[in-house]
């Protein structure tokens, strides 16, 4: 049984974030692209669970792999997008979507590691059906893309301090 509950977005405040020194992945705050959506989730996706690792707009820290979009983005390389989900045959008999929780559009990205391999997705979901724009899309990929930067510094540090290596 999945049992997924919505929050509302206006009673849920991240806090706000140093800045942090300029990145080439980083866009311009000129061509900032807002994403919509009343869910963000930044996932981990394990043999059989997906766990969310930061999450916007839901109260669950983890369902069952298989009723989970995330299990699907995770196969693909590239972008994987269900616009309407009522009316795509690739997730019409999806509990998310058939069910009380009423998932009605996902926009995920595999978040891959610097050699190939997918650990999880960055994605975002709507109760109602949308479109997506090549600027969303590419708002999504440079945020997949930082996050698996920040992953692979904070593996590099552990890696580091078990070694018994100092920064200098």
């Amino acid at each position: 049984m999945i049992s997924l509950h919505r929050r509302d977005a206006t009673t849920h405040r991240h806090p706000s974030r140093a800045q942090t020194p300029a990145s080439p992945r980083v866009p311009h705050p000129r061509h900032h692209r807002p994403l919509t959506r009343p869910i963000a989730i930044v996932s981990i996706v394990d043999t059989d669970r997906i766990w969310f690792k930061s999450r916007h707009g839901l109260d669950v820290e983890q369902i069952e792999r298989g009723p989970g979009l995330c299990s699907s983005a995770i196969l693909q390389r590239q972008p994987w997008v269900v616009t309407d989900a009522d009316a795509d045959p690739r997730t019409l008999v999806n509990p998310l979507v058939a069910g009380e929780f009423g998932l009605r559009f996902y926009a995920g990205v595999p978040l891959t590691t610097h050699d190939g391999h997918n650990l999880g997705i960055l994605c975002v979901i709507d109760y109602q059906p949308r479109e997506v724009t090549a600027d969303e899309v590419a708002t999504l990929t440079d945020l997949a893309g930082l996050t698996m930067d920040e992953l692979e510094i904070r593996r590099a540090a552990r890696e580091h301090r078990w070694a018994g290596v100092r920064p200098a």
